[in-house]
């Protein structure tokens, strides 16, 4: 109970004198004081990121469209040249640190809740299971991973390539904290958070879910670092060791996915990381993988809508020689220009979504009107979770985004223009 008290003295004609205190119960006032703080403080902290954001993905789109340039160009030279040419392995590292550069990029969307998804329903314990041994490669010998699963199967819809992203990031923090040798511990386990246990945990809405909890032998974090942990570019380490996006990528993947993120630390004792994600009630489930019939060389005419000339020819000789019949274009009006001779000949769209003069999809409904059984195929150096929630593209649309290399373009392709698609069913329990 918190009581705020009033206290005053009386004096009787200068007689006697009294003290009379009285006290107000003021704990429920303190308490909605302290939850309005709250919320400003979360709002204040959800504005910035939503800022940074807005900026990381701006940046993202353009640095992605240099990085198609690059990695473009090294993934045609490389199947130009022998593996014994000397020029050779400097390719081969131009297309490394291209691929690099296209993964911070990725953590940048990822920290913004930008990057784009394909989530389905996993089993938890699966997916830490099989990815053990890759973890125990990252921190070393010195260093033991110790995992213990919940006796119950753990479902969550999440994107796989995000989860491998939020082990990765928590695992690899949790060894540079620890000096010499250490234990990681990673654990599931299911919770359901009723309305009275949310009370005590005003972050998490009531609900049912899966926990993943990873804690650490470390050096620990004071309260001054942990107020700023998940804060884009803010690392602890030396200069050039870290680049500070780690954590933000883990709390913007598990926001972005509905979940709620907590921490707990203290200095020279560890740190705990858990991470609850709403459980999916699925006790069987199928993944479906689409497969595809290699094409005939030169059985498909494809037309390339892209106003970045460099990106263009790229993307031109990469299908060209893979034998397609190739038409390029660097505005929307030289594209229906050319759509309109091709007629019913054309087989696929290649389009930029954004453009000068109208965008993708503006563009793909003209073309249609000539080429009715022509499919699209889009492309952009934003993700599509952006262009859909701007309302320039559906979700479910056949779309890659950049940067990609050739062979991953020329599979996209073959993809949708030879769809036969197989289903393997399979249960991940």
């Amino acid at each position: 109970m918190i009581v705020r008290i009033y206290g005053r003295i009386v004096n009787y004609n200068n007689a006697n004198t009294e003290l009379f205190i009285s006290g107000i119960d003021i704990t429920e006032e303190k308490r909605i004081q302290q939850e309005k703080e709250k919320i400003q403080q979360q709002l204040f902290h959800a504005q910035k990121l939503d800022s940074i954001g807005r900026l990381a993905s701006g940046v993202a789109h353009d640095f992605n469209n240099m990085l198609q340039v690059i990695l473009g160009n090294a993934s045609l030279a490389l199947s130009r040249v022998s593996m014994a040419s000397e020029v050779y392995e400097e390719l081969l590292e131009i297309k490394k640190a291209a691929n690099k550069s296209a993964e911070l990029t990725r953590q940048l969307l990822g920290f913004a809740r930008k990057q784009a998804t394909q989530p389905r329903v996993l089993n938890l314990n699966s997916t830490i299971s099989n990815t053990l041994k890759m973890l125990e490669r990252l921190v070393g010998e010195n260093i033991q991973i110790e995992w213990k699963p919940a006796t119950d199967v753990c479902f969550i819809k999440i994107d796989p390539t995000q989860m491998d992203q939020i082990l990765t990031n928590l695992v690899v923090n949790a060894k540079d904290a620890i000096k010499d040798f250490g234990k990681i511990r990673i654990e599931t386990s299911l919770s359901t958070i009723d309305e009275e246990a949310a009370k005590h945990k005003p972050d998490i809405p009531p609900g049912d879910y899966v926990i993943l909890s990873i804690s650490d032998t470390g050096s620990g974090m004071s309260k001054e670092v942990m107020d700023h942990i998940f804060e884009p570019f803010f690392t602890t380490k030396p200069s050039g060791s870290g680049t500070g996006l780690g954590l933000a990528t883990v709390y913007g993947i598990v926001k972005q996915n509905n979940g709620h993120i907590t921490v707990y630390s203290e200095v020279g004792k560890g740190t705990t990381f858990k991470l609850y994600f709403p459980r999916e009630k699925e006790t069987e489930f199928e993944l479906k993988r689409n497969g595809y019939v290699p094409i005939d060389k030169g059985k498909g005419t494809l037309l390339i809508v892209e106003d970045n000339k460099q990106i263009i020819t790229i993307i031109e000789k990469a299908l060209k020689d893979s034998g397609f019949e190739v038409f390029v274009a660097s505005t929307a009006q030289e594209a229906i220009a050319i759509a309109k001779k091709l007629n019913r000949h054309l087989n696929l769209l290649i389009s930029d979504v954004i453009m000068p003069e109208m965008n993708g999809k503006e563009l793909s409904l003209k073309i249609l009107e000539f080429c009715p059984n022509a499919k699209c195929l889009f492309m952009s150096g934003y993700p599509i979770d952006l262009v859909s929630y701007h309302g320039i593209l559906e979700k479910g649309v056949n779309f890659i985004e950049k940067p990609f290399n050739s062979q991953d373009l020329v599979a996209k392709v073959e993809s949708i223009l030879f769809q036969n698609t197989k289903m393997n069913n399979e249960n991940l329990s």
